[in-house]
């Protein structure tokens, strides 16, 4: 996660994150300032740990943070979740990419307090159609 929703979600009651190791990448955030955390200053180092790691269904949150995977190539599905809420302002889901990315549909859910949740699977290049 970024460095604003790791702001974010450290006032949270509890911590969601509780049977995840949870990489926050940030050039501020002090390493040790929070022990459920590992303190990482880029997108490299973090693709350094995770394979390191050997590690598999990593969900990545936090628009520029995603922004930087998506531009690396190293997202293979996204889901998007909205609430239906109009917040009028806001930060961007992503950020400037140097390309478009096409996204292939895989289902859409919504929950009965209205909340829905599209899966996609992202097209690498070389598995576009046209």
């Amino acid at each position: 996660m970024g460095r604003g929703t790791y702001d974010k979600v450290v006032t949270f009651e509890s911590w969601p994150y509780d049977r995840c190791r949870v990489l926050a990448l940030s050039t501020t955030v002090r390493a040790g300032d929070d022990s459920r955390i590992t303190v990482v200053r880029s997108t490299t180092e973090a693709q350094q740990l995770l394979d390191a790691d050997a590690a598999t269904g990593v969900y990545v949150d936090g628009g520029q943070v995603l922004t930087d995977f998506l531009r690396l190539g190293l997202i293979d599905e996204l889901t998007i979740t909205r609430a239906p809420v109009i917040l009028g302002h806001g930060l961007p889901l992503f950020h400037d990419l140097p390309h478009q990315i096409r996204l292939v549909h895989r289902g859409t859910a919504s929950t009965g307090a209205g909340m829905v949740s599209t899966r996609y699977v992202v097209a690498h290049q070389d598995q576009y159609d046209c």
